[in-house]
């Protein structure tokens, strides 16, 4: 099974959740993942990739930057688009210690996983929240997980690594079933 990333430095980062997979059944085949990256830096960068499943983990710096929701979903989708992939794997934005200074960066992460989440019930693409088990009721990283507020740590990526790998098999059989429904033929009644 192939996947291809969309992703800022939670994905791009050394010691990554996409590091620590270890599935050799799940095979990365392409995408992008920089530091700072947000959806409108990602979809300048999105190559065609026909991969099973694109995986976008995007948003944080998006919500840091103030850039409107509407703007990052229309981004995602696009990303999505011109990827070419079976279907696609969207990744809540991480939890969030920033709450003080211009943007409140965990507040605001929770709207954007709220847009996240209608875009994923509109496009039928699998939503998850690989970092759900450290994520605090306020939306902050949980005690021990994260150094700086925003990244998490690498035991941290791991246990996320192995949500993921189930996530990316969930979107692609989920991709295989609505294929199958479209495929179907209509039985008249």
């Amino acid at each position: 099974m192939t996947f291809a990333v969309s992703g800022d430095s939670v994905t791009a980062r050394p010691d990554s959740w996409r590091d620590q997979l270890g599935d050799r059944r799940l095979r990365l085949v392409g995408g992008f993942a920089e530091d700072g990256a947000t959806s409108e830096r990602a979809f300048g960068q999105v190559r065609r990739s026909l991969a099973d499943v694109l995986v976008v983990m995007l948003g944080m710096n998006d919500v840091r930057e103030s850039v409107p929701f509407e703007e990052m979903t229309a981004n995602i989708e696009k990303i999505v688009r011109f990827a070419e992939c079976q279907t696609a794997l969207l990744c809540l934005v991480p939890p969030s210690n920033h709450s003080d200074g211009p943007v409140n960066q965990r507040a605001n992460g929770v709207v954007a996983n709220r847009h996240l989440f209608d875009l994923g019930a509109r496009r039928g693409w699998v939503v998850a929240d690989p970092f759900a088990f450290a994520r605090a009721s306020n939306n902050s990283w949980g005690g021990g997980s994260s150094d700086d507020g925003t990244h998490p740590l690498p035991h941290v990526s791991a246990e996320a690594a192995v949500r993921m790998r189930l996530f990316i098999r969930q979107a692609a059989a989920t991709s295989g079933l609505n294929q199958k429904a479209r495929e179907a033929p209509v039985r008249a009644g």
